[in-house]
């Protein structure tokens, strides 16, 4: 029988078989645990799949995922609250990555994808429970019962208890299930507890309980502020548009300038199990886009507003206690915020000064390779930073150099003067990642200066922890002194956590700095030790005062005041045997002093800023932004501003097929040709009305009767997206069309006795009644034009046609139909010939006027037009003449 995930009540919920790992199935594994052995990806995973084509990587994800469902993990991967290179299981990992990968490169080269498609429909029948948005949703049954509870924090676990339900059992999205886990709610066993920080926990990792847009995950799947990429290298998420108003909102508020812009993301603490971290960094711009002022502003969710209020609140009073001392390597606090949301979580901020060198833990996978050690002086440095702030920490002072002398040195950790109104704190979380390095001082202006950050897990000694905190664990796994780990011995579990507790802290990160490599402690019974791989490069001393600080027994490990004394001491020993270090810069130490590091700081205070941020290219943007909506129409209601809103139609830039339209005829494209897509348009630009002047419209050429005439592309518009969209209309039968606003297409005109379709283009400017006449005249001549060519007409008959024409009153601030052009060269015989009849035309009745030589105009349908300044003389010459 298959085991079913631990502390699961059975008969009351289906069994998921398909997370039952093999090989397992004996082991007494937490679920979560399950889950991330089948779903995350390895390191080595996480390496090849960096290197592959877009287009295999979900391919390769998927086939990962589903050999393990069919086969089995050959390691287990645990949940940490922090994940570090170096565990004991890293190798074992590794070794099941490459046989994954192996596997996978040699299924590629087969001709015969059955066994993939096997183990790829086999992972998408399961997918990870964990993202599965259905799964933190409140249906009817179980929201009535939400409903009933009265205070916030009863709804809020059973909310997280639905939620865990539903992630352990995938089953239980299906209806009829409802009343049952109301049922083993009711019931309060242990599992309640277990379900609720399952679906706790996951709903923090996994869901999208935020309101901005959703990005597309490496998954395929939405997910907003990501904490948790399953070890696929993602960028970290930037700050929502709510998060930045409200940084600037809150530092104007509180006196503090504003005008703060995002710049970078410097820090998400991705495996939380209580909430959410993210550390966001502003800057501040003058009118030349040089930076005058930087802040660091950390973000932390909690379930509710009381937890985010206490939290952050708790840990910024503290914070700000040590600040307001003034010890140079301790980071800075300017302020705290809560901003309430009306979904989980609820945010805190918590604002601080910037250091521009990451941390320690950056600083040693940084390195370069062919640097055989840490300078021993910026050691002996970092040492002795690290045990000033924890004497702060201690007694509210903050020391000198010079400190201690030779009579205090002796001086025991209980009998340290202790401040005024001071009470001694014990912070268990220092660690490589909470010491960050900021410009160079100016005791050490050749190093970059340790400053301590991040005390939410500060507390006073008097307070201290409870039995069942320390049962649990005080602080991160894997470099807790054993006092405070759960599984310590009895005898330490007695002893109290306060400045020795520290002390081990602060030697483990030492040990550390020496072996250019994190050094896990996994074991209550000795102390750690080197790596494999370390060459004893520093003095005898440095290794000595290590060692006894990493003492098992508390109560044989230094004193703090012996510990700053002998750092100091050892330093300037040092320093006598190799060269001084104290006051002297970069340039001016050996060679093997000094400190290589690639970190560089991009956002230093009086530089320009990089171009990202830069104001210039904002109002670049806004003005790009403002010619883009100067052509189009204002948007319907509910449209979003600054978008081009069709009918039917998404908004330009989105690809989307135009709305069917049915009983209408093919579509005509740019050219004019059926088969061709209409093009989305924003509305014409306005065309000013002609000014009114003498000169007549030229007229098409004439073209012969049986062709068919195609019309030639329309100039297209270009608008500021850079589109190009033509000015089109739609076809309507039988008749003209007023110019349209959204979809434009070539206007069709029926041409009587042909089959063929004549189209003209048109003017958005021309009043419609202009437009019907213009398509009777070209309706008229679109008719002589299918006849059989006409006869040569008498000199007579031509110029009656053009007396004709002449006489027709026009409106010169409209476009008339087209007619056929005239040339320069017909023009000039028009008026050569009108002033041979006025000189030749006798004054008296029944003389006959001397004919003028003919000109030869062009052939084709209908009267030539005659240039109206001419057109009274012409039509008194005609009637003198007693032309017929």
């Amino acid at each position: 029988m298959t085991q079913t995930p631990p502390n699961v009540l059975t008969g009351v919920f289906p069994e998921n078989d398909a997370l039952v790992l093999i090989g397992f199935e004996h082991e007494d594994i937490p679920y979560l645990d399950r889950v991330a052995s089948i779903y995350d990806i390895r390191p080595r995973e996480r390496e090849y799949y960096n290197q592959l084509p877009d287009i295999q990587k979900p391919a390769f994800v998927n086939y990962v995922q589903g050999s393990r469902l069919l086969t089995g993990p050959k390691t287990l991967i645990k949940n940490r609250d922090d994940s570090f290179d170096g565990h004991d299981e890293e190798d074992e990992e590794d070794e099941e990555a490459s046989r994954q990968i192996a596997a996978w490169e040699q299924l590629e080269q087969q001709n015969d994808p059955s066994p993939y498609l096997h183990i790829v429909e086999y992972a998408h029948k399961h997918p990870d429970p964990r993202r599965d948005e259905r799964n933190y949703q409140l249906r009817w049954p179980e929201l009535k019962r939400y409903q009933e509870l009265e205070s916030e924090e009863a709804k809020t676990k059973f909310a997280h208890f639905v939620f865990g339900c539903k992630v352990a059992y995938s089953e239980l999205l299906n209806e009829g299930y409802e009343e049952d886990i109301n049922d083993c709610y009711s019931r309060n066993g242990p599992e309640v507890d277990q379900f609720a920080t399952i679906g706790m926990i996951c709903l923090e990792k996994y869901a999208t309980p935020h309101t901005r847009a959703a990005a597309l995950n490496w998954q395929g799947s939405t997910a907003d502020h990501e904490y948790q990429e399953h070890g696929v290298d993602r960028p970290p998420p930037s700050p929502t548009a709510g998060d930045i108003a409200h940084v600037n909102a809150h530092t104007v508020s509180t006196g503090m300038q504003g005008g703060w812009r995002f710049a970078k993301t410097l820090h998400q603490n991705k495996n939380s199990y209580t909430f959410h971290r993210i550390v966001h960094l502003y800057v501040r711009l003058d009118d030349k886009d040089n930076i005058i002022d930087r802040i660091a502003v950390k973000v932390q969710g909690s379930m509710t507003d009381e937890a985010a209020q206490r939290d952050n609140e708790e840990e910024y009073f503290y914070h700000k206690m040590l600040s307001d001392k003034n010890c140079p390597y301790i980071i800075k606090t300017y302020g705290v915020s809560l901003r309430q949301r009306p979904t989980p979580p609820s945010l805190g901020y918590i604002y601080t000064e910037y250091a521009a060198f990451g941390d320690l833990f950056t600083l040693l996978k940084g390195l370069f390779e062919d640097l055989p050690q840490l300078p021993e002086p910026f050691i002996w440095f970092v040492f002795r930073a690290l045990l000033e702030t924890v004497f702060v920490m201690h007694s509210g002072r903050v020391i000198t150099w010079d400190y201690p002398d030779e009579m205090e040195k002796t001086i025991k950790n209980d009998k340290i003067q202790i401040d005024e109104d001071w009470e001694p704190l014990m912070n268990p979380d220092i660690k490589l990642m909470n010491v960050v390095l900021s410009d160079p001082g100016t005791i050490f202006p050749a190093y970059l200066t340790p400053k301590m950050l991040d005390f939410g897990l500060i507390k006073t000694q008097e307070v201290n922890w409870s039995r069942e905190s320390r049962e649990r664990g005080v602080g991160t796994p894997y470099i807790r002194p054993p006092e405070q780990m759960g599984e310590a011995e009895e005898k330490y579990k007695s002893e109290p956590l306060d400045v020795r507790s520290m002390i081990w802290n602060v030697a483990m990160i030492i040990l550390s700095l020496m072996d250019r490599d994190f050094i896990p402690n996994e074991t209550t019974r000795r102390r750690p030790t080197h790596v494999k791989k370390y060459r004893r490069v520093y003095s005898h001393a440095l290794e000595q005062l290590v060692a006894d600080s990493l003492q098992v027994d508390p109560k044989k490990r230094p004193q703090l005041c012996n510990l700053l004394y002998l750092t100091r001491e050892n330093l300037e020993r040092w320093e006598k045997a190799y060269g001084p270090v104290r006051g002297k810069s970069d340039g001016q130490v050996l060679p093997f002093c000094r400190l290589e590091s690639r970190t560089k700081d991009e956002f230093k205070v009086g530089k320009l800023a990089p171009e990202h941020i830069r104001q210039a290219k904002k109002r670049k943007a806004d003005n790009i932004n403002v010619l883009e909506e100067q052509p189009r129409k204002k948007p319907s209601s509910g449209a979003q501003k600054g978008t081009l809103t069709i009918p039917g139609a998404a908004p330009i830039g989105v690809l989307s097929p135009p709305p069917e339209e049915t009983n209408a005829p093919a579509a005509l494209g740019p050219v004019g040709l059926p088969g061709h897509l209409p093009i989305p348009a924003i509305a014409p630009t306005q065309v000013p009305t002609p000014r009114k002047t003498n000169t007549p419209v030229p007229a098409p050429t004439p073209r012969k009767a049986s062709s068919v005439r195609v019309p030639s592309k329309p100039k297209p518009i270009r608008n500021p997206i850079g589109v190009e969209i033509a000015s089109m209309q739609e076809p309507t039968p039988g008749r003209t069309t007023t110019p349209a606003t959204s979809w434009h297409r070539a206007t069709t005109v029926p041409a009587s006795g042909s089959r063929s379709l004549r189209t003209m283009e048109t003017n958005p400017s021309v009043d419609p009644l202009q437009q019907k006449k213009a398509a009777a005249t070209a309706s008229s001549r679109s008719k002589s034009s299918t006849t059989s060519k006409p006869p040569r007409q008498s000199r007579a008959s031509r110029k009656l046609a053009a007396d004709g024409a002449s006489s027709e009153t026009q409106d010169p601030g409209t476009i008339a139909a087209p007619k056929a052009a005239t040339s320069r060269r017909t023009t000039r015989s028009l008026k050569k010939a009108a002033r041979s009849k006025k000189d030749a035309a006798p004054k008296g009745k029944g003389l006959k006027k001397k004919e003028a030589p003919e000109p030869e105009p062009e052939p084709g349908p209908g009267p030539s037009p005659v240039p109206p300044q001419r057109k009274r003389k012409l039509k008194f010459m005609l009637v003198e003449g007693n032309l017929q």
